[in-house]
């Protein structure tokens, strides 16, 4: 991890993480879960996900009453630690598991990756609420908390070292590459987003096609 300017204003400096630094604080958790439930399952379930929470964070709100664009909200306290906040509908909605499990895998990368940012003087104010991410999953998002969040729930779901290596990557929308998506679902009971995003990022699927078969030019007479 090294620091960066914080273009965003939030802070004076920034932690930068490389993506293989994401990765091993991810296997990290794994195995931190593995010691406390004694699980060898593929799918990290809801209650390991709100284990992992409660090991690292102060307290979870699985009912919070959240603003209806809110999936979950981290709370950063200057001298304790931080509290999660997941919108209630998650929790009390089946159609929601997928994105229950994205959600606390997503605001337990907040406290991992970010809460340490408190131990030094940041050099700002602090504002909880100017400060503390609430996260929308359903939008892209560009800002550098969110990004290293996301990109570690994807990790920590769905595990690099749990997927087969391929000598090139399978194009998404060929038989191959769907069928590859939708065995990434099952087995780490994940949504077709996550799993798709998670598959590119370990370089298993392409946006385009691999390798592109030209139309013959005809010949003029």
């Amino acid at each position: 991890m090294r620091w960066l300017r914080d273009a965003t204003g939030r802070f004076p400096r920034r932690p930068h993480y490389e993506t293989d630094e994401l990765e091993s604080v991810c296997a990290d958790l794994r195995l931190e879960l593995h010691q406390v439930r004694s699980t060898r399952e593929a799918a990290i379930t809801t209650d390991d996900l709100s284990v992992l929470v409660e090991h690292h964070a102060a307290d979870l709100d699985l009912y919070a009453e959240l603003a209806p664009e809110f999936d979950g909200v981290t709370d950063f306290a200057r001298d304790a630690r931080p509290r999660i906040r997941i919108a209630a509908r998650l929790a009390s909605q089946a159609r929601f598991a997928h994105r229950l499990r994205t959600t606390l895998a997503h605001e337990l990368a907040h406290v991992v990756l970010h809460n340490f940012i408190w131990w030094f003087d940041p050099g700002v104010a602090f504002d909880p609420h100017a400060l503390s991410p609430r996260c929308a999953l359903r939008t892209r998002s560009v800002d550098w908390m969110e990004w290293q969040a996301n990109y570690c729930a994807g990790a920590l779901l769905v595990p690099a070292s749990q997927l087969e290596s391929v000598a090139e990557p399978v194009w998404e929308r060929s038989s191959r590459g769907r069928a590859l998506i939708r065995s990434v679902q099952a087995r780490f009971e994940v949504s077709a987003q996550v799993a798709t995003i998670r598959l590119r990022q370990l370089g298993r699927l392409s946006e385009r096609p691999v390798h592109v078969v030209r139309t013959p030019v005809p010949r003029s007479w």
